[in-house]
C-alpha cells in the first residue's frame, strides 16, 4: 500500500506526495490562491486542507488522484477565521469535529463537516483579557475529550467538551500565544510563545472546579517558540523555536530535566 505526504505552501498549492517515489502524484489549487495554513488526514480515505480564505475543505484521496483535473472539494466549510490560527480536529464519539477560531472576538467553534452549524461554540474566560485566538490543540483520551486554546494576550485556557466550560484558564506568556499541544498519558499542557519561555502546566482532573493552570517552565536564551508537537507515543515531545533550533524533551515529570 502507497503512503503519501500531504503539503501546501504560501501559493496557495496543496501537493500530494507518494513516500516510495519522494515525487508529488498530484498538485493543485485548493483555495483560490490564498496561502495555506495547515493539511490533516482526516482518514485511510480522506484529509483536510486550511487556508486564508477562512475555509476548511475535505478532499478524497482516490478522487484527487485520479482526476485528470484539477480535483473539488468533497465538502468546503466556511470558518470565518482569516488570521493565521491552524485548525485541529478532534476524534469525537459521532464524528471528526475541525476545530478553528471564527473572528476576532476570541471565540473558537467546532464543526461537524455533515452540518453547516457548529457543534460546540468556546467563549473566552470571563475573568482574564484573551484578545485574539492564536493557538489550539485538542486531545480525546479516557472518555474525556479537551480543547486547549492559547490567545494574543499570552493566555491559555482549557476546555472540557462535553460541558464547553473552561477547565482550567492562566496567562501563562508576556506574548501572543503561538503553539500548544496536549500530552494526555502525563496529563500536561504544552505551550510556547513569543516570549522567552515553553510552560508546562499540569492538566486539573474532569468535572473539577474551575481552576488555574499552574506548572513549570523551560527558560530560553532567545525569544519565540513556533511550534510544539508531542510525539504519538507520549513518550517525548518537540518544540521549534525562532533560533532555529528543535529542542526534544521527556513527557515524564522526572526525567524533564534531561531535556536537550
Amino acid at each position: 500500500v502507497d503512503r503519501f505526504i500531504l503539503s501546501g505552501d504560501t501559493g496557495g498549492d496543496l501537493a500530494v506526495w507518494g513516500v516510495k517515489t519522494r515525487r508529488v502524484r498530484k498538485h493543485w489549487s485548493a483555495h483560490g490562491g490564498a496561502p495555506l495554513l495547515s493539511v490533516h488526514s482526516l482518514s485511510p480515505t480522506t484529509f483536510l486542507s486550511q487556508g486564508r480564505d477562512g475555509v476548511v475543505s475535505e478532499w478524497d484521496f482516490e478522487a484527487c488522484l485520479g482526476s485528470a483535473t484539477p480535483p473539488s472539494p468533497r465538502a468546503s466549510l466556511p470558518t470565518g477565521a482569516y488570521n493565521f490560527c491552524k485548525c485541529r480536529v478532534l476524534d469525537a464519539h459521532t464524528a471528526p469535529l475541525v476545530v478553528s477560531s471564527c473572528d476576532e472576538t476570541g471565540k473558537t467553534m467546532a464543526w461537524d463537516l455533515r452540518s453547516p452549524a457548529p457543534a460546540l461554540e468556546l467563549s473566552p474566560p470571563e475573568a482574564i483579557k484573551t484578545g485574539m485566538v492564536m493557538a489550539l490543540c485538542t486531545s480525546s483520551s479516557h472518555g474525556s475529550s479537551v480543547i486547549g486554546v492559547g490567545y494574543e494576550s499570552g493566555a491559555v485556557a482549557l476546555y472540557d467538551v462535553a460541558t464547553t466550560s473552561v477547565r482550567a484558564s492562566a496567562v501563562l506568556h508576556s506574548e501572543p500565544v503561538l503553539s500548544l499541544d496536549l500530552a494526555s498519558t502525563a496529563q500536561v499542557l504544552l505551550s510556547g510563545a513569543a516570549d522567552d519561555r515553553m510552560c508546562v502546566s499540569g492538566m486539573p482532573p474532569p468535572k473539577a472546579e474551575e481552576a488555574e493552570l499552574s506548572g513549570g517552565h523551560i527558560g530560553l536564551p532567545k525569544q519565540g517558540v513556533e511550534a510544539i508537537a508531542v510525539r504519538p507515543d507520549q513518550a517525548i515531545w518537540a518544540a521549534a523555536g525562532w533560533d532555529h533550533r528543535i529542542r526534544v524533551c521527556p513527557c515524564a515529570a522526572k526525567e524533564r530535566k534531561r531535556a536537550t
